[in-house]
């Protein structure tokens, strides 16, 4: 009898989305005690797998901060079976994905790959029987080596400090802030450079070791695997592979235990009961003094109900309640009414395992900063009064309505973007209760009342425990000139922000009068539709995936068309996918694409958007899709996303372009206070774009640099201030004489009759021969540019884009050249650029795409190396690439890279890939939120985007050019190695190349000393040196010394001569040159290559300096592009086709 027999499994009855009802669930407990999660899915060919360990940043030792985190790093650099990198290298090669995390309790590994994939060296098996074995054996035999400790250390530094740049990563990091310093979950988890280098490599290795061997056991630790293969093959796959995790099993502590080891000795602690999270009459407000958007994040320990029965239900009830948009909401209180926020989101937020908050953030206008108590107290007295005050009837209806809500959300929401997430949240859940697993809801997480009657009780009781004055926590996200609390600013120690704590006191809050407010009320119709759709959801259907047949996705089909238009209508014959998705995309084309214009059209849809917000608030609750573009394309232009059901659809739809007419008839004569907020909106939105992060600086520059028209931030924001009521006047006339060109896109079905309202000016004349749309900039041949982009002060980090353009993207053989040299680079430039050169511990590349013209670019963010040395490492790296294909013969050529290549392509992945251009980033001005990411919706933008682009390439994915395969198969090693020395070698005079870069505020160089001095003084303290930090700074700033700061000690012995023998000592033992090796930082300018040789840049064309964008047009030529009349004739031939074929 076969070992997969003798283990007993459980299948769960779960309930199901109607998006997952092909899948099959099997609960099994392997004798090693691993719990396991295998999950049958036959909609896609894409193999996902993850074990969740129960250990995380809580199990550091108080005095190494993100040892946890560090492990992780280490236990994916290799293992004791299996070399470093192996794993890793090997899902690259075939499109799949390995990483990992870790939180405050748990640590994740993971995997994706396609089952499609096989090994190109050997027999051709499938790569997950390859992979498997690798897998397990990270987490069986992790080498754990101390060579690679100072590699991942920097590595763990670069991940702290991109989350130094992350909002949600600072809003959280408050909490900490706010903390009972006696609770663990006070303390820095992610760690950083200094908190790791305070003890020796060999250390760091002992206690890493000590914690592996105390956590990574089977009992500890639960897998999910989800796959195409059946149950049966999973659960061979899993015996075969992880019975052998923790041979000598172990007894596991008490969570609430520390444990001690040998040398190093681990204190590994969890949050006891005993220790409150925090401190009831501690501060209860802290402002972080940050670059971000303002922010107010309001903060309720809802955890301290999480016994009652009804916690979930009682928890959705409330959000609905406080998140409600219409005119007897919250949000209207708090915006329309007050005039102090302009937008309220309300969600629970989990701080660790089961511990939530509920949340409340509001974007704050500018009268927020001075009666920020009293929107506190608005809020605490809002839920006493008008839900704690609430006839039970009453509210026992409305919690009975936001339950149908939710029950209908949760079956008919669509399967997840990214296939990992499930995994990753099922093996999460799993891992903190096995019992949880069994039951009905593990998949949906929902439950609901078990007694409706008793739902208002329930909702009151949490108010008055939950929801006071005393318990509140305040999170500010504030610029540093607004004045907020006046308390002492203190220094964070890892994040470097200022921040303030204090104590909001409400004894002398003034009290609201609220017995005019009343609470939101269900719309009949919104209720009868959704019961309706509940009561017959048998009709919803999935689509189902056959293994080994490709999906028949049919192109869009032209309904209509004119001078004036354009109708599209695009289906998939393998789902009856019920949601309709509708644009409506209305170009203006004798409206010029100024800065001026472009500002009142985007005031246009910000005025017509806050009209929206409430009639179409009740859309959104039943999972309907909203959202308000303007000027796309560079156009002057509005454009209308909507999905849901068809009915939610067409309603919306009539709405908003009755909503929008109305607000292009009036635009001159709005009220002032509409006028005054939107414009105060548009301009805090400029700000951002124009004060961005550094990363996102880069990205933003290229389009500005590389597509025709763009108009920048500054230049929105100069516009903004000169557009006055005589503007508007003269803007109103122009528009509404204008004529409109409609591009319509529907996924599903619409009413034709609705079709005839979707107008804003309703003139359809027709348009003159002399118009056309932008288009790109063409880099002259042999040009290599060096643009450098505004510093924000905040900005720590370097920041590299390089980009070398390609060509046109209607130029389909080279395009399919560069997809495959894309390849190549995502596959080896993790290792060669991250591993090998320890350049950063994130390296991005893929394609760019703009309107005409596409390139390959790679970025790469980096704490600790200069932009030029960054550059010269990327270009140094373009000519590896070259060496290793040139290494490779004929036969190898096409077996070790042309097929895995052609394998990641030829999947029926349903993923999204990552956004590649403009279009494929845009975003909503106003709406319901980000736009959708499924794959229905994915299909409709890319559909959409070559309508826009008049290009009709309906083959093509995410927004880019089709990938023939035919095409690349007939791919030789000389035809590429042709296309990589004409656009890809740094010696090449074809070569075009921009990089743009950031550099720290700064300067690495002082970024550098900084780190040092922390380092030297941290040792000084050991060493019993008493010289203060600034001190040390100071020495290091006055040092010329680049290889070891002598001059430093030199500084600091005069000054401190009672301390100089001890200071020669700590320098003759070279502890010093030893830190400045760790930060690995290359003080040269020149790279050397491989085997001795001469630096390429010798021969490289010489790099041009400069900072403004009209310069590189001036020096470049544009693309030719389509006049609209163009457009005109395609769809002509376009109809012609349809009307000849099979269709």
């Amino acid at each position: 009898m076969s070992l997969s027999l003798k283990v007993s499994s459980i299948v769960p009855s779960y309930h199901l989305p109607l998006a997952y009802s092909t899948r099959n669930h099997t609960l099994l407990v392997l004798p090693n005690g691993l719990k396991c999660l295998l999950i049958h899915d036959p909609s896609s060919e894409m193999m996902c797998g993850a074990v969740t360990v129960n250990c995380g940043a809580f199990n550091d030792p108080p005095n190494v901060p993100g040892l946890a985190h560090l492990t992780e790093h280490l236990i994916l650099r290799g293992s004791k079976t299996h070399k470093s990198g192996s794993l890793g290298r090997k899902l690259a090669e075939c499109g799949g994905q390995l990483n990992a995390y870790t939180t405050s309790t748990q640590s994740c590994f993971y995997f994706q790959v396609s089952t499609f994939a096989t090994n190109t060296v050997g027999d051709g098996s499938s790569i997950v029987e390859s992979i498997l074995p690798i897998f397990s054996s990270y987490l069986t035999c992790p080498l754990l080596s101390e060579r690679y400790v100072s590699q991942e250390i920097l590595a763990v530094d670069d991940e702290h400090n991109g989350n130094r740049n992350n909002q949600e990563k600072v809003l959280f990091h408050g909490y900490r802030l706010l903390a009972n310093p006696k609770h663990v979950f006070s303390r820095f988890a992610t760690g950083n450079f200094d908190t790791l280098s305070m003890i020796s490599s060999k250390k760091i290795k002992s206690m890493a070791k000590s914690y592996f061997s105390n956590n990574f056991t089977p009992q500890n630790m639960s897998l999910v695997f989800k796959g195409p293969q059946t149950v049966l093959q999973l659960k061979k796959m899993v015996l075969s592979e992880f019975m052998s995790l923790g041979s000598s099993p172990k007894t596991l502590p008490h969570p609430n235990d520390g444990i001690s080891t040998s040398e190093p000795t681990l204190h590994l602690e969890f949050p006891k009961d005993e220790i409150d999270l925090f401190i009831t009459q501690g501060p209860n407000t802290i402002v972080l003094r940050t670059p971000f958007a303002p922010k107010i994040r309001i903060c309720f320990p809802i955890y301290l109900m999480k016994q009652t029965e009804n916690y979930n239900p009682t928890v959705r009830s409330l959000c609905n309640l406080l998140g409600e948009e219409g005119p007897e909401s919250l949000s209207s209180l708090l915006s329309m009414e007050k005039g102090w926020i302009s937008a309220l989101f309300v969600f629970v937020q989990t701080l660790y395992s089961d511990v939530q908050m509920l949340v409340i953030d509001l974007e704050p206008t500018k009268s927020a900063w001075s009666h920020l108590k009293e929107i506190v107290h608005e809020i605490i007295s809002y839920l006493k009064r008008n839900i704690g005050e609430c006839k039970e009837e009453t509210l026992n209806v409305l919690a009975d309505y936001y339950s149908k809500l939710d029950e209908y959300n949760i079956i008919s929401q669509p399967a997840s973007v990214t296939l990992l997430d499930d995994v990753l949240d099922y093996a999460e859940r799993l891992n903190r209760s096995f019992a949880d697993a069994m039951q009905p809801n593990f998949i949906s997480s929902f439950k609901s009342w078990s007694n409706i009657f008793a739902a208002s009780q329930t909702i009151k009781n949490m108010i008055n425990v939950c929801f006071t004055e005393c318990l509140v926590k305040v999170i500010i996200l504030a610029p540093p000139e607004v004045s907020v609390e006046q308390t002492i600013r203190i220094q964070e120690e890892y994040f470097g922000f200022e921040y303030e704590l204090s104590r909001l006191d409400f004894d002398n809050s003034p009290q609201f009068d609220f017995s005019e407010k009343k609470l939101p009320s269900p719309r009949a119709e919104i209720v009868g539709n959704m019961i309706s759709r509940l009561n017959n959801s048998t009709r919803i259907s999935t689509s189902h995936m056959v293994r080994g047949f490709e999906s028949e996705l049919l192109n869009p089909h032209l309904m209509s068309y004119d001078q004036s238009h354009e109708i599209w209508k695009s289906t998939n014959p393998q789902t009856s996918y019920e949601n309709s998705i509708v644009t409506v995309a209305i170009r203006f084309p004798h409206i010029r694409a100024s800065a001026t214009n472009s500002v009142i059209l985007d005031l246009l849809v910000e005025l017509a958007g806050n009209e929206l917000r409430g009639p179409l608030y009740d859309f959104e609750k039943i999972g309907s899709f909203w959202g308000l573009f303007s000027n796309i394309n560079r156009c002057s232009s509005i454009m209308v996303t909507t999905s849901g059901s068809q009915d939610a659809v067409e309603s919306m739809l009539l709405q908003i372009f009755a909503t929008l007419r109305e607000t292009a008839n009036r635009l001159h004569a709005y009220p002032y206070a509409h006028l005054k907020k939107a414009r105060v909106n548009l301009r805090k939105r400029y700000e951002q774009n124009k004060d961005c992060s550094n990363i996102t600086k880069v990205l933003s520059a290229s389009y500005v640099l590389l597509e025709e028209g763009i108009i920048t931030p500054r230049e929105k924001m100069e516009s903004l201030e000169l557009v006055d009521e005589k503007c508007l006047k003269s803007f109103k006339n122009q528009f509404l004489n204008s004529q409109e060109y409609l591009s319509v896109v529907k996924t599903g079905e619409l009413n034709t009759s609705c079709l005839t309202n979707l107008y804003i000016v309703g003139k359809n004349y027709g348009f003159g021969k002399e118009l056309r749309d932008p288009s790109s900039v063409v880099l002259r041949d042999g040009s290599f540019y060096l643009f450098e982009t505004e510093t924000r002060e905040d900005d720590n980090i370097s920041v590299v884009m390089h980009y070398t353009q390609i060509g046109s993207r209607s130029d389909t053989s080279l395009f399919v050249l560069a997809k495959f040299y894309l390849y190549l680079v995502s596959t080896t430039a993790m290792d060669e650029l991250r591993i090998q050169r320890q350049l950063s511990y994130s390296v991005y590349s893929g394609l760019r795409m703009f309107h005409r013209q596409f390139g390959i670019y790679i970025l790469i963010p980096s704490a600790w190396h200069s932009c030029s040395h960054l550059t010269d490492q990327v270009e140094e790296f373009l000519q590896v690439v070259e060496e290793m294909v040139t290494s490779y013969s004929e036969e190898e050529f096409h077996e070790q890279l042309l097929l895995p290549f052609i394998q990641t392509l030829s999947g029926n992945s349903s993923e999204c890939d990552a956004e590649s251009g403009l279009f494929a980033s845009l975003q909503p001005q106003k709406g319901s939120g980000d736009k959708p990411c499924g794959p229905e919706f994915c299909e409709h933008w890319n559909h959409l985007n070559q309508i826009l682009n008049s290009t009709y390439k309906f083959e093509s994915k995410n927004c880019e050019e089709p990938c023939d395969v035919n095409l690349i198969r007939g791919i030789s090693r000389k035809e590429f190695l042709e296309f990589i020395g004409q656009h890809m070698l740094p010696k090449s005079l074809q070569r075009s190349v921009l990089v743009i870069c950031s550099h720290p505020f700064n300067g690495i160089e002082f970024q550098r000393k900084q780190v040092v001095s922390r380092n030297l003084f941290q040792k000084m303290e050991r060493l019993d040196i008493n010289i203060d930090e600034d001190s040390i700074l100071d020495a290091l700033l006055k040092s010329d010394n680049a290889e070891a700061y002598g001059d430093a000690f030199r500084i600091l012995s005069k000054r401190y001569p009672n301390q100089k023998i001890k200071l020669k000592r700590l320098q003759l033992e070279a502890q010093f040159g030893n830190l400045l090796l760790k930060v690995g930082v290359s003080l040269g300018k020149f790279s050397l290559m491989k085997n001795g040789r001469r630096c390429f840049m010798e021969s490289r064309v010489p790099m041009v300096r400069c900072s403004d964008y009209h310069q590189i047009h001036r020096e470049s030529s544009v693309t030719p592009t389509m006049l609209l009349t163009e457009k005109f004739e395609k769809l002509i031939r376009i109809e012609e086709y349809q009307e000849n074929s099979i269709y």
